[in-house]
């Protein structure tokens, strides 16, 4: 409390009581007083008529508070705008400022080059009378890319005479989301023998996926020749190189494409292919996008040659002319002739 006192000088008809206030930025309730008169001098004579008036402290204070955002999806190709909101409660009679600023979380990879202009954004917010709310928006960049979710900070600061920040809403942390997946194909069962004339043999390719699953994709994909002896059309059902599309529902994590293989007699060499994954979509990485498979021949040959020939026909018995016959290919089974 405080106290004092006044002497009227003669002829002095009224004195002024100054009562001097401690600023703050603290946001806080009006508060009252009271100037109370005491103890007049001389007694006799001396007689208080009013002895105290009240005065009112009316806050002029202002506080920010940053609301809380999570988590945002990372986004497909371009860049994907983030927006969080600054609250001021208080006095908003005035105008009041507030810088923001981002930077990467403990333990992410998160750097400038993630937002749109290479930097971590930077601001200031302008609050005119009885704006009660701002926006902060800056943009991250899109990918397809599959990688790790990312966290950055964004904090308050600095904010104009006669506000502040609550501490208990001074910053957040927001985490991108990695919304993209992978897709990886391998042979699963592409090594097989091609089969007799009239039958088919099924080579099996697996496309696996990783990543965000939590969404529907698909891939294009063509068979081609590959290797020294590369299949062509003719040693594939229907007499065309396969192609078609793959399609992932949301939480399917793997896919089969199957190729169907003219089988035939013809002796030949093994022959090779591969399955070639095409264009992903948005949002969808390829990481392997090549598989191969091998037709193994399984047929034999069979020729036949004149081993000892012009032989003369004597004038008795006999005269044996030799001829050989050779089995190549496949000579693990029995053949005959």
């Amino acid at each position: 409390a405080m106290s004092g006192s006044l002497t009227f000088e003669r002829g002095i008809s009224s004195q002024v009581v100054n009562i001097t206030l401690a600023a703050d930025n603290d946001l806080e309730a009006d508060k009252g007083f009271s100037v109370v008169l005491s103890n007049p001098q001389p007694a006799a004579g001396t007689e208080i008529l009013v002895d105290q008036v009240s005065g009112s402290i009316l806050n002029d204070d202002a506080v920010f508070a940053l609301l809380p955002l999570s988590t945002v999806t990372e986004g497909n190709g371009g860049s994907k705008t983030v927006s969080l909101t600054v609250e001021r409660s208080g006095d908003l009679s005035g105008t009041d400022t507030l810088e923001y600023a981002l930077a990467g979380a403990a333990g992410s990879t998160i750097s400038g080059v993630d937002f749109v202009g290479g930097a971590f954004p930077s601001g200031t917010l302008t609050f005119a009378p009885d704006q009660q709310s701002q926006t902060i928006s800056f943009q991250i960049l899109s990918d397809s890319v599959l990688e790790e979710d990312e966290s950055f900070v964004v904090s308050l600061g600095n904010p104009s005479a006669g506000s502040t920040i609550n501490p208990a809403a001074a910053d957040t942390t927001v985490t991108i989301v990695n919304d993209d997946d992978q897709l990886s194909v391998s042979a699963a069962d592409a090594d097989l023998a091609e089969g007799e004339n009239g039958t088919s043999t099924v080579f099996t390719f697996t496309v696996s996926r990783s990543g965000f699953t939590d969404k529907a994709t698909s891939i294009d994909w063509s068979v081609v020749g590959s290797g020294s002896r590369a299949a062509s059309a003719d040693d594939f059902v229907g007499g065309l190189l396969p192609s078609g599309t793959l399609e992932f529902a949301a939480g399917e994590t793997s896919a089969d494409i199957s190729i169907t293989v003219q089988g035939d007699f013809l002796r030949e060499a093994d022959e090779g292919f591969a399955v070639v994954l095409g264009t992903p979509p948005q949002g969808t990485e390829v990481a392997t996008g090549t598989a191969e498979g091998t037709i193994r021949n399984d047929d034999t040959g069979l020729v036949i040659a004149a081993t000892t020939t012009d032989l003369a026909e004597g004038d008795t018995g006999s005269s044996i002319h030799v001829f050989t016959v050779t089995r190549t290919g496949v000579t693990t089974g029995t053949t005959s002739v």
